[in-house]
């Protein structure tokens, strides 16, 4: 691994360019972080010979280290000098455009920093010449962090408020109005960072889970939080809707194997009710070969994406998550909250 102490420069050569995709993230929560550096065709009588990206931590050590390269001596091969996990990609010409490029899966704060660019080339008399680009990759607080940080401010009013006022019903006046934005910020958190809401469609929201849950209880807890319950799908309409819904998220989920509805057929195999309103169902979108539940293990119902058609379907799941076959620890399976007015 090659450091070197880098300066910025502010006289940045304007055939020399270094992006980042995005240009903050969030620790171990942005999916992907794409840093590329590109050099336009050299003047004439230019020949660019490598280029060269490097990163410089903002805190700590602050000292650059050099993390990938390209030469044109080495046969156009991206070479990873700096131990790096991201994987990389290029070309290079002597006369022509040429690039290099990194791209980092699930980055966290080590990837951070000042990304620099370093293009060499050699004038026709054979003098070096070398131009830098530069790029800043900063961390994000994620949105529970800030959340969890506005809760934590206003604990701590509340213990000022205990500790100092001597004046009882002043002290029960401030703890009431405490208690009622801690219970404002703890809906904000759960909304913000648990759910996408959907648009209104005949006087209903839908809220989609962010994340999996273990088993249909804790799906049904959810939902009541919001004072609403598993969503229960009535005709086609509305199908077509929550369909759209789920379309929608499904490419910010794509390791979800199915999203829990609120029917169940527990009490008897084969009779499906609306566990809210506790009606049969009247219509349905049951995938092709479904119910399949031979061995009577399968009692919730979900909504799966099916790749052949492109649109979801209904299949019978079990109502405990820890029953279905997964190599993974993190449940694939969310929810759909159907929330009134």
């Amino acid at each position: 691994m090659t450091t070197f102490k880098f300066t910025p420069t502010t006289d940045l050569a304007p055939n020399v360019q270094i992006s980042a995709s995005p240009s903050g993230v969030e620790d171990g929560v942005t999916p992907y972080l794409i840093v590329k550096c590109t050099a336009d065709k050299p003047i004439a009588g230019t020949s660019l010979l490598s280029i060269i990206i490097s990163r410089q931590a903002l805190e700590g050590n602050t000292q650059s280290t050099e993390l990938a390269s390209i030469n044109l001596y080495d046969g156009g091969h991206v070479r990873n000098i700096g131990h790096t996990t991201a994987a990389l990609t290029g070309t290079i010409s002597a006369t022509d455009a040429s690039d290099i490029a990194m791209s980092f899966s699930r980055p966290t704060r080590n990837e951070t920093g000042l990304y620099v660019c370093q293009v060499n080339l050699m004038d026709e008399l054979g003098h070096p010449k070398t131009l830098f680009s530069d790029v800043l990759v900063q961390e994000e607080m994620t949105q529970l962090q800030q959340y969890t940080h506005t809760l934590q401010d206003l604990g701590n009013q509340v213990k000022g408020a205990v500790d100092c006022c001597s004046n009882l019903n002043a002290k029960l006046d401030d703890l009431e109005l405490t208690a009622t934005r801690l219970t404002d910020a703890l809906e904000y958190v759960q909304k913000a960072v648990m759910f996408e809401v959907s648009a209104l469609f005949a006087g209903r929201y839908y809220y989609t889970s962010k994340y999996g849950v273990d088993d249909i209880s804790s799906a049904e807890s959810s939902c009541e939080v919001l004072g609403g319950y598993l969503a229960e799908i009535q005709d086609a309409g509305e199908w077509a809707f929550v369909n759209y819904v789920l379309k929608t998220g499904a490419p910010k989920w794509p390791n979800r194997t199915a999203t829990f509805l609120g029917a169940q057929d527990a009490k008897a195999e084969g009779s499906w009710f609306w566990t809210q309103s506790k009606t049969p169902l009247k219509f349905t979108a049951w995938e092709s070969g479904f119910p399949d539940d031979v061995n009577h293990t399968k009692n919730c119902l979900g909504a799966s994406f099916t790749a052949g058609r492109g649109t979801f379907s209904w299949n019978d799941v079990p109502c405990d998550v820890n029953m279905q076959t997964s190599a993974s620890p993190v449940s694939t399976v969310g929810f759909l909250c159907e929330v009134p007015i």
